[in-house]
């Protein structure tokens, strides 16, 4: 039960970031769309990958945290309330570190593929030959994005196993429990 209220919090802080992040998009993208407007085109598309859809998301996940944070949670089959406990205190962790790493790598992600296919549009205009240096550290930043994600993701959905291998952790070898 108090996991489940810690998650619609979680959920809640998630969105605040994801407005955060939006908000900060405008400092590039409404500029890029009062620059030049000639339709439909990149700068529009910059402005609802980077603004309008994290912008979305922070709404769904602060009316849906209630639904999200309903997935069943083995530790609390057991109904009760009482005060938290050290798998509690792990469960919680483990929830913030995995909405974290989702959160940022998604916004990362998206400012990766944006800039990359931006950049893509320029190369079109003037081509330039990317030397092998150049291909590298794209290829680091997607995978590093894409790590971020399914770590985030293994944490989230994984916190029942996780916390209890971390808690077992901390007593192995010492003989308490």
């Amino acid at each position: 039960m108090i996991a489940t209220r810690i998650g619609i919090v979680l959920c809640r802080v998630a969105a605040a970031v994801l407005v955060v992040q939006a908000i900060r998009s405008l400092g590039y993208t409404i500029p890029a769309l009062l620059d030049n407007f000639d339709g439909f085109d990149a700068d529009v598309w910059l402005f609802m990958l980077m603004t309008f859809i994290p912008g979305l998301a922070a709404i769904g996940l602060w009316i849906f945290a209630n639904r999200i944070c309903a997935l069943p949670n083995s530790l609390e089959a057991d109904g009760e309330s009482g005060p938290l406990r050290n798998i509690d205190i792990l469960l919680v962790g483990t929830s913030l570190i995995g909405v974290y790493l989702l959160i940022s790598g998604i916004i990362y992600g998206v400012n990766v593929e944006v800039s990359a296919w931006m950049i893509s549009g320029l190369y079109e205009e003037h081509p330039i030959h990317l030397d092998q240096q150049q291909l590298a550290r794209a290829a680091a930043s997607r995978a590093s994005y894409v790590i971020e994600i399914v770590i985030g993701i293994a944490l989230i959905f994984g916190r029942d196993q996780i916390s209890r291998i971390l808690s077992r952790a901390r007593y192995a070898g010492t003989g308490a429990s």
